[in-house]
């Protein structure tokens, strides 16, 4: 039924709504229609487009009077707008918003079009009508039907599109159109029949050790029934090998399911079991020549029971890894518990629970026992008070105030050492510093001992107070050697000693604070110092020759053209080889580093730059928004550092990429004989970034290393058993592995070559041992007897 409401009526029942309600609304409902609108009525041989058409169904009310402020103004005169053209020139691109006058008076266009724009909202209003309609009535978002169809997924198969608009209209709460709400419907119907026939067959087929997990036999055995060219013989086949399969994928599952806990088997049926019966069922709705019956059967063996059965493995043996790890972190929480909390009850692993959630829980409460035992676990509560007191007989006033002055602390120490005496009980300071003797005596028995209480605790936090800061200072200390050490070296290499970005940070006495702040500094502080000391070692290391071309290079001064339209020209040609290098330039970074700081005075306009600004290189458009200056200078800075790049780049060529490609053709050469076709690489201005074509070369190299690994190892291993073992001995069947250097899979290649490699070392190892066993005099008699039998046996 069309409904179709007054403007009146919609501009009351706009005003309830909120701003993302009639957000939706307008990206829904107004836009649904907007497009068709766009391309009919506007496009007549104009010079502008029309982009969008915006709408204030508000626009009538009185702004004292209206929800929300009106959203719609035209960018030429600035008035709120009731209906907005959104337009862009064909030639420039530049885009207007305008009200109807300033549309015609901007841009010459006629105001019927604009009207035939505005009579087109009738369409507009049919569908919104529909929406605010069920708005009025007190509809909502159906919650209750869209979690019905969720949970059961029969959203799977819904377009990206319609998602997107259930979701929008779900977090705006609003009703859908009666269209869409006919769908879920539909969408829940249907997979509610598919779930209740797959439930019966579970159930025909199930046991309490064999469940069915893959629904192959029936979808697969429907599918093949659909194909009218099979002859009975051949369907038949088919179905038999259906059936066995089917068995088969669902035998493994039960068996890997046995192995694991209930809510692993929920998330492993969630993430490969679910989907792939969803699979199947689509299967069915396919025309049969679209289907490869073998290649579902494969993917369900391979794919999903594989999968499973690998992260069942992966599982069972982590698990056992994760039961140790547990079982040493409740050792630590049942010793800090008693420690700590005078708990004396002895915590164990549930082997019943995810050992994933017992090791965080754990965790999160030995590290709860450890804050406790640094900080709130040396404040005693009012009986471990008693306790002290008990244990401290000898403590008068007068020790108390001797202690107190061997920790001086400032003022923000006092209310940190104030706030916990209050947390104790203590919300009023005593002064036990200006007490005398005599003023103590003189006070009750009561009084004194809450005093020698007190000032226990202020001497205990007075000392871990004052103990911090000592831990703090040192650590200030350490940190600062390093920087101081780093500094130098920097100065070695470069014409500043400033190396370490955000010096500040390291001034801050937060990051003393706590153990890992602390440690990540030390890390961060030691892995800089370790760079450079690198650095200096590979810098000694590096042949004459680059060393030679980069000082050249570096002292090299290029003349800078006048001409604006040459300089960005320029500019564009060096940043595009300045991309091409780019990984070179993070790798290399100290050694670039070293020769621009070493040789910058020489380039006029950037001598006074820091490393960061000339490793800071603007994009094309950001360069053209430069002033003519610092246009040169970045051109400046873009050729010397892509010069510099480029000399590093030769030699990576020369001698790295060529030392590989013989590597390469030399195993080429072994593996494909005499006449094998030679690996010639690409021409320099071909090979564009160098560091992930050498990643390539050294990747094909392996390829065919592992190849070569293999096949020695194949015929070596036999050799080695026949050697130790006699000629006629049976050896381990190795052959298999030849069939794998031929695979065209790289990883295959690998693991088959680390095998053979660790199947070597452990025969060598055991023939080592045991011809030293075999060696030894006491073993001398018993050889001779086993040789003696062993002749009689063969004789």
């Amino acid at each position: 039924m069309v409904v179709v409401l007054s403007e009146k009526d919609r501009r009351e029942i706009f005003n309830e709504l909120t701003s993302e309600q009639i957000r939706v609304i307008r990206k829904y409902v107004l836009d649904a229609t907007k497009s068709e609108l766009l391309t009919k009525h506007f496009m007549r041989g104009i010079n502008w487009e029309l982009v969008d058409l915006g709408y204030d169904p508000l626009f009538k009310k009185k702004l004292s009077k209206r929800k929300y402020n009106p959203t719609l103004y035209c960018s030429a005169c600035g008035k709120p707008l009731k209906y907005q053209y959104v337009i862009r020139s064909l030639q420039t691109g530049y885009v207007e918003s305008l009200g109807e006058t300033c549309l015609n008076q901007r841009t010459g266009i006629s105001l019927n079009i604009a009207k035939e724009v505005h009579e087109s909202k009738r369409v507009i209003n049919v569908f919104q009508d529909e929406i605010l309609l069920l708005v009025h009535i007190g509809k909502v978002f159906p919650i209750k039907m869209y979690k019905k169809v969720h949970d059961i997924n029969g959203d799977v198969g819904w377009s990206t599109t319609f998602r997107n608009r259930i979701l929008e209209f779900k977090r705006a709460n609003l009703p859908l159109f009666h269209k869409d709400y006919s769908k879920l419907e539909i969408d829940w119907d249907n997979v509610k029949k598919e779930i209740e026939l797959e439930e019966k067959e579970k159930n025909l087929y199930s046991t309490e050790t064999n469940r069915r997990y893959i629904f192959l036999s029936r979808h697969l055995k429907y599918i093949v029934s659909k194909n009218r060219n099979l002859f009975s013989e051949e369907r038949i086949k088919i179905e038999k090998t259906i059936s066995e399969k089917d068995v088969k994928i669902n035998e493994g599952i039960n068996e890997d399911f046995a192995k694991i806990p209930e809510f692993k088997q929920e998330e492993l049926k969630k993430k490969y079991i679910i989907p792939f019966n969803q699979k199947l069922r689509t299967l069915r709705k396919l025309d049969m020549d679209d289907i490869d019956i073998n290649s579902v059967i494969d993917e369900a063996i391979d794919d999903i029971s594989g999968s499973i059965t690998q992260e069942v493995d992966d599982f069972v043996e982590d698990k056992h890894y994760k039961i140790a790890e547990c079982e040493k972190v409740i050792q630590e929480v049942n010793k800090l518990a008693k420690e700590v909390n005078d708990d004396d009850k002895i915590y164990k692993i549930d082997l019943n629970n995810d050992i994933d959630k017992e090791i965080n829980f754990y965790k999160d409460y030995l590290e709860e026992l450890r804050i406790k035992k640094t900080y709130p676990y040396k404040l005693r509560n009012s009986m471990e008070k008693d306790e002290i007191l008990y244990d401290h007989d000898v403590i008068d006033i007068t020790f108390i105030k001797d202690e107190l002055g061997k920790y001086v602390i400032d003022s923000q120490d006092e209310f940190l050492m104030d706030y916990y005496l209050k947390k104790q009980g203590y919300p009023q300071k005593l002064k036990i510093e200006n007490l005398s003797l005599e003023d103590f005596e003189d006070k009750a028995i009561e009084e004194q001992r809450k005093i020698l209480i007190y000032g226990i605790l202020k001497v205990g936090f007075a000392k871990i107070i004052y103990e911090f800061e000592q831990e703090v200072a040192e650590r200030k200390e350490k940190v600062n050697e390093l920087i101081k050490q780093i500094e130098v070296m920097a100065k070695q290499f470069f014409s500043s000693s400033n190396y370490i970005s955000n010096r500040e940070k390291y001034n801050q006495n937060e990051i003393f604070y706590h153990d890992e702040d602390y440690s990540k500094i030390i890390e961060e502080l030691t892995e800089k110092k370790k760079e450079l000391e690198n650095f200096k070692n590979e810098l000694a290391k590096y042949p004459a020759e680059l060393i030679n071309d980069l000082h050249l290079t570096g002292r090299t001064v290029e003349r800078i053209v006048k001409s604006s339209f040459k300089i960005k020209k320029n500019y564009n040609r060096q940043f595009q080889q300045y991309k091409i290098n780019l990984s070179l330039i993070w790798k290399y970074e100290l050694l670039i580093r070293y020769y621009f700081e070493k040789y910058k005075s020489y380039h006029k306009g950037i001598e006074n730059y820091t490393f960061d600004e000339f490793i800071s290189i603007p994009s094309e458009d950001e360069f053209e928004k430069l002033d003519g200056e610092r246009q040169r200078n970045k051109l400046t800075n873009i050729r010397l550092l892509v010069a510099l790049t480029n000399v590093i780049r030769e030699y990576i060529l020369k001698y790295k990429v060529e030392e590989k490609v013989k590597t390469l053709n030399a195993l080429k050469r072994e593996l494909e004989g005499e006449f094998f076709i030679e690996y010639i690489r690409p021409n320099n201005d071909e090979l564009g970034d160098i560091e992930e074509y050498y990643a390539d070369l050294d990747k094909n190299v392996n390829f065919r290393q592992y190849a070569k690994d293999i096949k020695e190892l194949v015929a070596k291993i036999p050799e080695i058993q026949r050697a130790f073992f006699g000629e006629d001995a049976e050896v381990i069947n190795v052959a298999k592995y030849l069939e794998i250097a031929g695979s065209p899979n790289i990883n295959s290649r690998k693991k088959a070559a680390a095998e053979l490699s660790n199947l070597k070392k452990k025969l060598d190892t055991g023939i080592k041992r045991t011809n030293y066993v075999w060696k030894k005099s006491e073993y001398a008699a018993l050889s001779k007897e086993l040789d003696k039998l062993l002749i009689k046996i063969y004789l």
